[in-house]
C-alpha cells in the first residue's frame, strides 16, 4: 500500500518495481503478492517489473516471470553491458526474457548509459535495439546519458 500510496501523492502515471535481491531467488514468492495488490489498487495503471537482465545460457534467474506475464504490464530487463560485460548485452538480455517466457511485446530494456567498467556506445545500443524489435527502452541513469546518446537511442 505504501507504493500505491506514493504513486497517488506524487500523481504518477505508472509504476516500475524494482525486482532484485528481494524478489529473486528465496524472496520470489514476493512479487506475485505485490503486483496483485497495486493491480487491485492501481486496475488500470501501467506496472511494470525491471530485472536483472541476464544469466548465461541455458539458466535463467530466479524470478517469478509468471507473475510479470500474469499481472504486469511491460518487463524491463537491466542491460548493463557497461558494467557487467557481454554476459548483460541487449541481445543477451533479450534472449534470456524469452528463455523465461516474456512475450516479445512486454520486453523494454533499461540500457546502463553511465560509464562501468567498459563504457558503452549509444550506437551499438541503438543498432541492437532495432534489430531485436522490442517495445521501446529505458535508461539508467538519464542524468549521466549526453544528449547525443538521447538523441540516437531516441531513434532507435
Amino acid at each position: 500500500d505504501v507504493a500505491y500510496a506514493r504513486c497517488w501523492l506524487l500523481d504518477l502515471d505508472g509504476y516500475v518495481v524494482d525486482a532484485e535481491d528481494e524478489c529473486e531467488g528465496a524472496g520470489m514468492w514476493r512479487l506475485r503478492p505485490f503486483l496483485e495488490r497495486m493491480r487491485e489498487l492501481a486496475p488500470v495503471a501501467p506496472i511494470a517489473v525491471s530485472g536483472v537482465g541476464a544469466a548465461y545460457y541455458p539458466w535463467v534467474r530466479e524470478l517469478d516471470y509468471a507473475a510479470v506475464v500474469d499481472i504486469a504490464d511491460a518487463f524491463m530487463p537491466q542491460c548493463y553491458p557497461n558494467q557487467y560485460g557481454d554476459v548483460y548485452s541487449v541481445p543477451n538480455c533479450i534472449a534470456h526474457a524469452d528463455r523465461a517466457g516474456i512475450p516479445s511485446g512486454m520486453v523494454v530494456p533499461t540500457l546502463g548509459t553511465y560509464p562501468g567498467m567498459y563504457g558503452y556506445d549509444p550506437d551499438v545500443y541503438a543498432a541492437q535495439i532495432a534489430a531485436a524489435g522490442t517495445n521501446g527502452l529505458n535508461v539508467f541513469l538519464g542524468d549521466t546519458a549526453t544528449d547525443r546518446d538521447l538523441a540516437v537511442l531516441g531513434r532507435s
